[in-house]
Parts: structure tokens; C-alpha cells; sequence
């Protein structure tokens, strides 16, 4: 007797329908995360738009960073700060990898502490850039919560709403110059 050949068609037909079911379910989330892209990528283009910089520049990678960090630090070339985070904490990572390989307890212990200080640093500095771009376009604190929180739909309130780009506080432009 072959265990193999024995088949029921009501276990197959469970499993098309689940299988079917999890295609379609997947395939409606796929949906709605290509719309909200669009939906982010045209409010950014706008936003982009009303601070006077090429809408297109939202869509060109590191350039559409050191346009938006120039829109709400007053200088572009703030956005390696995050990027050299970026590095550091990559750096030490691999380092904490490598040292904890080596049985270095000390250096593993620093490596982590680095990685756990870059991280936080780059959570600070997107705050703070959040913040910076609710003021540029004249809105307070409540805004910047519901950039962090809520970015989808503050950014819409920003690309299509009736806020108005003021521009970088005077204070912060001169700070960085």
C-alpha cells in the first residue's frame, strides 16, 4: 500500500482557495502601496513646488535630499549628517561583528554603544528636520507630531493645502552660514 497515492479533493480544494485568497489579499496591498507612493511622490513634488525648488528634484535620488534639507535648514549640504550616521553606524556594526568574533568584550561593548548612539542621533536629526520644515511652511509643534506620526497625511495637508513656504527661520540660515 503507497501512502502516496491516496488524495483528498476537499483538503485540495482548501488549499486553491487559501492560496487564491492570499494572492488576491497580496495583491490588493501591492495596490494600495503603488497608490500611496504616487499620492506621496505628487504631495512632495508640490511641496517641492512651493518652496520654489524643480518639483522634479523629489524624484532624483541624494539630489531630493540636499534640495529638502536646503528647503528646511537653509543649507543643503546638512543632509550628509545623516548619511555619515548612516555610515557610522554600519561601520560599527560590522566592527561589534568582527570584535565579538574575536572575543574583544571591551571593543564589542564600545561598537555597540557607537551603533546605539548613531541611531539615535539620526532619529534626532530627522525630528529636528521635521520640525524645521513645519516651520518653514509657518506651522508649530502639533504639526511636526503629525509629520512624525501621521507623514502621509501631513504631507498631502502640505502639498495641497493652503500653507504658505516662508523659508528656513532667519535665525537657522544664519547659524549654518
Amino acid at each position: 500500500m503507497s501512502y502516496y497515492t491516496y488524495s483528498d479533493p476537499s483538503y485540495t480544494t482548501y488549499v486553491t482557495a487559501s492560496t487564491t485568497s492570499l494572492g488576491v489579499g497580496m495583491l490588493i496591498a501591492y495596490g494600495i502601496s503603488l497608490a500611496l507612493c504616487i499620492v506621496m511622490i505628487v504631495a512632495l513634488w508640490k511641496i517641492y513646488k512651493k518652496a520654489g525648488e524643480h518639483g522634479w528634484a523629489c524624484l532624483v535620488p541624494f539630489y531630493n535630499n540636499y534640495v529638502f534639507y536646503r528647503m528646511t535648514w537653509g543649507n543643503g549640504w546638512m543632509f550628509l549628517l545623516p548619511v555619515a550616521l548612516a555610515f557610522g553606524y554600519t561601520f560599527s556594526l560590522l566592527f561589534l561583528i568582527f570584535s565579538g568574533l574575536a572575543g574583544e568584550a571591551i571593543l564589542s561593548l564600545i561598537m555597540t554603544l557607537l551603533a546605539i548612539g548613531c541611531g539615535i542621533a539620526s532619529v534626532v536629526i530627522y525630528i529636528i528636520t521635521l520640525h524645521k520644515l513645519s516651520k518653514a511652511f509657518s506651522h508649530g509643534v502639533g504639526f511636526t507630531l503629525g509629520l512624525l506620526f501621521l507623514p502621509i497625511i501631513f504631507y498631502i495637508i502640505l502639498g495641497f493645502g493652503s500653507s504658505k513656504y516662508v523659508g528656513p527661520s532667519a535665525k537657522n540660515a544664519i547659524e549654518l552660514m
